[in-house]
């Protein structure tokens, strides 16, 4: 890189004119409402009962509401593949980063599947 840098100004060779610039697209509202009502499903996650299992949460226009804790079924990267598999019809184009990212904080993630794992399922 330096030595292509002092070539250019030496004139050696030509100055590059041709940046690359990095194309950004943002998800659609449409898919974003659909992978958080996939999470919402009850054969993706289980609701907990208990009375403090919930969570507060702010939203855009800053009033704070409860929503009761669930629990992932699967890990996330099955539930991405279920989530592939379901929706490959519509030509869903989403990154397992993407969905990981667009998961409800009232979904945990890490309890359940190490439960069901070791046999102790309910």
């Amino acid at each position: 890189m330096v030595v292509q840098h002092l070539a250019q100004n030496l004139n050696i060779i030509s100055k590059t004119t041709h940046q690359h610039t990095r194309q950004q697209h943002s998800l659609s509202i449409e898919l974003k409402e659909l992978v958080i009502q996939f999470y919402q499903r009850d054969d993706i996650t289980y609701q907990l009962p208990g009375k403090r299992d919930y969570v507060t949460v702010t939203d855009d226009n800053g009033e704070s509401m409860t929503l009761q804790k669930r629990i992932l079924l699967y890990n996330i990267r099955e539930t991405y593949q279920l989530f592939v598999n379901e929706y490959s019809n519509k030509n869903v184009d989403l990154s397992l980063t993407s969905f990981n990212e667009l998961r409800p904080v009232n979904k945990n993630v890490d309890l359940f599947p190490r439960l069901k794992g070791q046999g102790l399922e309910t």
